[in-house]
């Protein structure tokens, strides 16, 4: 806990028609973090509907280790990373767990030298080893996306699979902009254990980037892949590892103790590689722990995990998460 962020949040309800919702939120943190998110959604659930969102993420302290799966932990430097996007979907589907989406953005990051955490990225690498160092990319980006699911429970599922793909592919803006393709697989399965209070859960991603056409082989190390957010591998620091491709491997024994709070016990293994055939058993990260789980809705859970890696033990709080 070094960062703590307030700021006020606006929902309106029925703007600007009767089945339209908008959502304005913003933070400011102690070490400058700033954060801007906008969410505007019409005809929610229903057969056809719209999706519009924005973000503006600007944080001065973000990880870098270089890239590559063996980078080494004493690596660790910190650069400030702007990032502002912009996302329309339009959406089939009046379920968001058997739904196709159709969807295109903008997208636009600077990287630029950090503060409030030493040290930095500059004073680690050469540029040779974080491309793009301090070069802004923009990008126009359009794809796919599609979540197909048979579950008995939406918040809580003890049987079923869920499918997600999300496929795109980016343009660069200007000549030194990379164009370039990016995908998302991640596959889940739940099997009980003689009783729905008590599951396996599985789960298994695998994303990555292509430089596409005639561009560079050479692809700025912020849109790498990288071990983050809904792929952060558990047991390792945020954004550990990066590279053009990833792969996550999860599984979870759930048991409901309270309601719907279940403790949960894992194991997990991490990769990141250049290309496919780059991948080995050997090379994984591997992690184990145990946590909490609380279903808030059909959409978002509450989870705390404790897991323990050869780096040591991490804990991780997230709210929001969908597994």
């Amino acid at each position: 806990m070094n960062d703590i962020g307030v700021g006020p949040a606006i929902t309106w309800v029925g703007f600007p028609t009767a089945g339209a919702k908008l959502r304005l939120a913003g933070t400011w943190s102690t070490i400058d973090h700033r954060l801007v998110h906008f969410n505007g959604a019409s005809a929610d659930g229903r057969p056809v509907g719209f999706h519009l969102r924005a973000d503006y993420d600007y944080k001065p302290n973000r990880h870098y280790y270089g890239i590559g799966n063996g980078t080494p932990e004493t690596d660790l430097s910190h650069f400030l990373l702007e990032n502002t996007s912009a996302e329309a979907a339009l959406l089939l589907g009046t379920s968001r767990l058997r739904q196709l989406r159709f969807v295109g953005g903008y997208s636009s990051m600077s990287p630029r030298r950090g503060y409030n955490a030493e040290p930095q990225l500059e004073d680690v690498f050469a540029p040779t080893d974080a491309p793009y160092e301090h070069q802004t990319t923009q990008e126009i980006w359009y794809g796919v996306a599609a979540d197909l699911a048979a579950l008995d429970d939406s918040r809580d599922p003890s049987r079923g699979v869920h499918g997600r793909i999300d496929l795109r592919r980016a343009a660069g803006l200007r000549s030194g902009d990379p164009d370039y393709d990016q995908w998302r697989l991640e596959a889940r399965a739940y099997v009980p254990v003689f009783a729905k209070r008590r599951v396996i859960a599985l789960r298994g991603v695998y994303a990555g980037v292509d430089p596409r056409g005639g561009t560079t082989t050479i692809l700025p190390f912020y849109r790498l892949s990288q071990s983050d957010g809904a792929s952060r591998f558990a047991g390792y620091s945020s954004a550990r590892f990066r590279d053009r491709q990833l792969i996550l491997a999860r599984i979870e024994y759930r048991w409901m103790i309270l309601y719907r709070l279940s403790a949960l016990a894992l194991y997990e293994l991490g990769e990141v590689a250049p290309r496919t055939g780059s991948f080995t058993l050997r090379g994984t990260h591997k992690s184990y722990g145990g946590g909490l789980r609380y279903g808030l809705s059909n959409a978002a859970t509450l989870r705390f995990e404790l897991a323990k890696s050869v780096e040591g033990l991490q804990p991780l709080f997230t709210l929001g998460s969908d597994f």
